[in-house]
């Protein structure tokens, strides 16, 4: 009996098939596209901006902007509106940095990296609540140490994989040391203002708060 051996395929079709499959692997292995990305990190600054908002020490908001105008201010410190506009463009720096990482395959340094870039915004956001929500300047100067250091283990982090992106936390990480020295300074200067070297005033500030109309 005569056996039908089916056709071999064609080296055309065979190297067609090695394509399709290299380009499946290619695509489990990549990272975000720069859409996705973009969303991503546009998202975490809104969300961080909307968040940092509510402690910012400005007119709008009341209750701390008291508080925050009897403090002594240290000699070297910027007028506010220097801090209004240097903030938005040193996140949207860390943020093009974490944009450029996601697009990346996903690897130990990529993903550490992008994990030290959330970590970092989010001490941003924490400094605001901390230091002037809660008015615990001294925490804020602990807190700034941590801001430092991570945003500079990011930049080291992401150098492995994009040395762009790595330098786009180093003018953060310097302006961040310059007002961690700004808080020890007012920490330093007001003591009867600050709740963890007054531990009667976060009581009295807590109880102010929750008293004072808007």
């Amino acid at each position: 009996m005569l056996r039908c051996s089916a056709p071999e395929p064609s080296p055309a079709h065979v190297r067609s098939e090695r394509m399709s499959s290299v380009h499946n692997i290619s695509r489990q292995r990549s990272g975000l596209s720069p859409f996705a990305a973009a969303l991503a990190v546009g998202g975490a600054l809104a969300a961080a901006g909307i968040v940092s908002a509510r402690y910012s020490p400005n007119p709008a908001n009341r209750r701390i902007w008291r508080w925050y105008r009897r403090l002594e201010q240290p000699a070297a410190k910027p007028p506010d509106v220097v801090f209004g506009g240097v903030w938005p463009v040193l996140l949207a720096g860390l943020g093009y940095g974490a944009w450029r990482l996601l697009q990346r395959p996903p690897a130990p340094a990529r993903n550490a990296a992008v994990a030290l870039a959330g970590t970092t915004l989010g001490l941003v956001v924490y400094y605001s609540k901390l230091t002037f929500g809660d008015r615990r300047l001294s925490a804020g100067v602990a807190e700034s140490a941590a801001l430092v250091t991570t945003a500079a283990a990011f930049s080291l982090t992401a150098a492995r994989e994009d040395r762009i992106a790595a330098l786009t936390a180093v003018p953060l990480t310097v302006w961040s040391s310059f007002g961690g020295w700004l808080t020890n300074e007012l920490a330093r200067k007001n003591p009867r203002l600050d709740a963890d070297q007054t531990p009667a005033a976060a009581p009295a500030a807590a109880s102010l708060r929750a008293a004072e109309p808007g």
